[in-house]
């Protein structure tokens, strides 16, 4: 009964380090679930904070375009106003020609 005893005693020792390896497993995991989640919220948040700080460049894009049109149009206003200024000078030209030989 010696042997019985001693195999038992070995079998329990066994039992009871293979039930703290698994007990120190799943410590570690349930530490590495817990970090997981953590840097989760965490990506999530600069995800959110990303997608506003794409939706401020869309915006600031939107106004940066109205003004480059803005400015388009400027150069077209300034030809219109040179061309309506020559085009006022020269029917003054012929008024004051036509004014001098009547």
């Amino acid at each position: 009964m010696g042997d019985n005893d001693k195999r038992e005693c070995t079998q329990a020792n066994e039992a009871e380090r293979r039930l703290n390896n698994i007990d120190q497993t799943l410590r570690d995991f349930g530490t590495r679930l817990g970090e997981v989640e953590t840097k989760t919220v965490v990506y999530n948040e600069q995800i959110k904070m990303i997608f506003n700080v794409l939706e401020d460049i869309k915006l600031s894009l939107k106004e940066l375009q109205k003004a480059v049109n803005h400015l388009e149009k400027k150069p077209a206003d300034l030809s219109q106003k040179i061309f309506i200024g020559v085009l006022t000078s020269m029917i003054t030209a012929l008024l004051v020609l036509g004014l001098k030989y009547l």
